[in-house]
């Protein structure tokens, strides 16, 4: 698709050179950063374990690391390396899994259709980031209980 949308628009690349030059670069981990609320969101829910469950590339592991956040994970769980995608409920086993299958779970992310429908589909309570001005601490603060958070982005599963 890429090598069509460059071919489509006139400007000659070697197709594998272009291919190439674009995996190196979605897996640089200068290219990426992380939220600012991120890391105080993290300490805050401590007691929790903590599994990023991404539709991503197999090197996610060691981009979450560079990017400073292993030390507060219990693990990655990406599609490349299991072989599904959210919204699949099979993704969200995965993940359930690697923190070590525990009573309480709480799916955070930004997208409603696989992030919090696929979630709830899987009996998972889902909080919507990033849209309506709810961020990471904002959800954090809704799965400790903290009276006053907003928490119209948390809605229970069916």
């Amino acid at each position: 698709m890429l090598c069509g949308a460059c071919s489509g628009a006139g400007v000659p690349v070697a197709p594998e050179a272009l291919v190439a030059a674009f995996r190196a670069r979605y897996v640089d981990p200068s290219c990426w950063t992380v939220h600012p609320d991120t890391v105080p969101a993290l300490e805050r829910l401590a007691a929790y374990r903590h599994v990023v469950v991404s539709n991503h590339v197999p090197e996610l592991p060691a981009l979450v690391s560079a990017l400073g956040l292993a030390p507060y994970l219990h693990g990655v769980v990406t599609s490349a390396a299991v072989g599904w995608e959210k919204p699949n409920p099979r993704m969200y086993a995965a993940a359930r899994a690697a923190a070590g299958d525990p009573d309480e779970v709480w799916m955070v992310g930004d997208n409603p259709v696989a992030d919090v429908a696929g979630a709830e589909a899987a009996g998972i309570r889902a909080i919507l980031v990033r849209g309506e001005g709810v961020g990471l601490v904002d959800a954090a603060g809704v799965i400790v209980g903290e009276p006053g958070i907003r928490s119209a982005a948390y809605r229970a599963p069916n």
